[in-house]
């Protein structure tokens, strides 16, 4: 019998063992399976449409009959209706040895009967490589990569507002390690990572970053992963205490978890580095990664990069997986020690062996850019698979833009919709996006534009620049809503307010036209000089305008012809007449036929009817 028809029905009624909540995820151990571990994942924005549980065994034989599975879904439904009472669908991947051997799925609609879900193609594996490790160490991460927009289209008499253009993007400068929330200090927020030795019951990995996996330094929440004691009820603070003080290397630990998260014990940073410390000092290993999460975040200690990777490479030559992803990162970016790619490959692979999906993903942002390897896009697929079947919401999305680009496998926009929307039901708003204009462009799916807009909006409401700058254009054109410019002017504002030059036209145009809001050419001009200031063409376009007629700002030709320079450089075709026009004048330039010329000929090569008439005369 399979595991698939041992599972296949209702969970309910099934033993619960032992759990400890956290904010976003659980852990859950069980004493007849001592080194199978089961984690709920909830998603990043804390509840989404389907909640995640993947099982990890050393052992297939753990899973064989049927009865652990059981267990865990069942913990899982219950907890699920207790925290995320919305949740729709419960998600399952198996893992063993770091491969998935199954993965189902159980809808609250269908009774929460657990049903397995075939891959619609084979696994695609990834080739075997060995690295020699260098003697040098180091830490790293990039920031996440963007949507390509080719902007809004709007003349001097604001036309009609474009959408984005979209091929979605992979980022692939996110680099996930096993620690959400080593970032940068001025990002960093107030947590503490805590790690359990081998064997200790009671583990809860708290929430990771928005990818669903855990990332150091670039695109996490700050939330850093956390694995908590569950202490004995009849253990008390003051025995843990004395064997602390004798030198018990797991008592040194675990008073050093109660300080940082503040359990049974006031809450004390500082109290919690030395203890994990002592026990540091004495080779444990989950104390020396927890160390150096500290010195990285600069938590209970002074920050220091260097000490963090000395803490790191400790527990990594011991074999802790987290420790050793992290300080493949460290190696990428060179953080704290000596930039080398060689190096990261390294400890990714050592992290990967172990079946670590953040190391896996790494691996395959590194193949997919030529870091450290021979740029290779097949490879990138195969590592982010492997990543993307244990349920890494990064993996899931880049291996999406693999199948809608044909970058790696064949282009199949069926698999990428499958793919983004792995991703978009745990929450991670670049697939969520991106799902939304495979709806909108009717790519692997029937066109839907009120599924490109629920999609959109989900991406926009977490703050998904690209999506709430695409809201803007859509209330404003009414494509799949009704017009709302009211709702047009707000999403824009979001957008621009983050930097997004689309938006900043769009805040322009509005101004300028009297659209949901009242009319103001200082604000129209202050809103394109934003987007014109970032080489975006229309704007340039639009604030020469702006200077030619001498609305929102003093009437300046000489201005006006540099901003319509920039933009007919970039190929503006508007503007490129317009300079035409400047120079056959003389208005801010010196006349010059030539010139005139050269530019109306620029202008006419591109179907400009008045250029085309001007030429003429030439």
């Amino acid at each position: 019998m399979s595991l698939a028809q041992v599972l296949a029905f209702p969970l309910a009624g099934c033993l619960l063992v032992s759990a400890t909540a956290l904010a976003r995820s659980e852990r859950l151990s069980l004493p007849m399976y001592p080194d199978m571990t089961a984690v709920l994942d909830y998603g990043s924005g804390g509840c989404a449409d389907t909640v995640w549980v993947s099982i990890r065994t050393p052992e297939k034989r753990d899973l064989e009959d049927g009865k652990a599975v059981r267990k865990v879904m069942a913990w899982a439904q219950m907890m699920t209706q207790a925290d995320c009472p919305q949740a729709l669908a419960i998600a399952l991947v198996a893992n063993v040895g770091g491969k998935a051997v199954y993965k189902g799925k159980a809808r609250k609609a269908d009774g929460w009967v657990l049903v397995e879900v075939k891959p619609a193609k084979p696994k695609v594996q990834a080739k075997s490589s060995t690295t020699t490790p260098p003697k040098s160490k180091a830490v790293a991460q990039d920031a996440p990569g963007t949507f390509t927009d080719t902007g809004l289209a709007a003349e001097f008499n604001s036309q009609r507002l474009s959408q984005p253009d979209g091929p979605m993007q992979k980022p692939p400068a996110v680099v996930s390690t096993a620690v959400p929330g080593e970032q940068a200090a001025a990002e960093g927020q107030a947590a503490v990572v805590v790690q359990l030795p081998a064997g200790t019951a009671g583990q809860l990995p708290a929430a990771g970053d928005q990818t669903g996996g855990a990332t150091e330094g670039g695109s996490g929440t700050g939330v850093l992963n956390s694995q908590v004691v569950t202490t004995q009820a009849a253990e008390s603070l003051d025995p843990l205490r004395i064997a602390a003080e004798q030198g018990d290397a797991d008592a040194q630990f675990k008073l050093g978890m109660m300080y940082a998260k503040g359990q049974g014990v006031a809450q004390d940073q500082s109290q919690a580095a030395s203890w994990f410390r002592k026990a540091a000092d004495q080779g444990d290993a989950a104390a020396q990664f927890n160390l150096g999460i500290m010195y990285a975040k600069g938590q209970g200690v002074e920050q220091d990069q260097q000490q963090a990777a000395f803490w790191y490479l400790k527990a990594a030559d011991q074999g802790d997986v987290d420790a050793q992803n992290n300080l493949g990162t460290r190696y990428s970016k060179g953080r704290g020690v000596p930039q080398d790619q060689q190096q990261a490959l390294h400890w990714y692979r050592k992290a990967a062996d172990q079946g670590s999906a953040e190391a896996h993903y790494n691996l395959g942002v590194m193949y997919d850019n030529g870091r450290g390897v021979a740029k290779d896009e097949q490879q990138a697929v195969a590592w982010y698979r492997k990543a993307a079947e244990q349920n890494h919401a990064s993996a899931q999305f880049n291996l999406g833009v693999s199948y809608a680009k044909g970058q790696g496998v064949p282009k199949d926009q069926q698999q990428a919709v499958s793919w983004f929307r792995e991703a978009a039901d745990q929450g991670f708003a670049k697939a969520q996006y991106s799902l939304g204009l495979m709806y909108d462009n009717g790519n692997g799916v029937v066109k839907d534009p009120q599924q490109a807009l629920f999609w959109i909006k989900r991406a926009a409401d977490q703050g998904y620049v690209d999506a709430q700058s695409s809201l803007g254009v859509r209330y404003t054109n009414g494509e799949g809503v009704a017009i709302n410019q009211q709702q047009a002017f707000s999403w824009f504002r979001k957008a621009a307010d983050q930097g997004d030059a689309n938006a900043q036209f769009g805040l322009g145009i509005m101004y300028e036209n009297a659209r949901g809001v009242a009319q103001d050419y200082q604000k129209a001009a202050f809103w394109f000089r934003k987007a014109a200031a970032q080489g975006f063409a229309k704007a340039q376009y639009n604030l020469g305008g702006m200077y030619y007629r001498g609305l929102g700002v003093a009437r300046d030709h000489q201005q006006a012809a540099s901003w319509f320079r920039k933009a007919a450089e970039q190929g503006h075709a508007n503007a490129q007449y317009n300079l035409g026009v400047m120079y056959a004048n003389g208005q801010g330039v010196a006349q010059s036929r030539q010139q005139a010329a050269f530019w109306y000929r620029k202008s006419a090569a591109q179907g400009h009817e008045a250029a085309q008439k001007a030429l003429k005369s030439y």
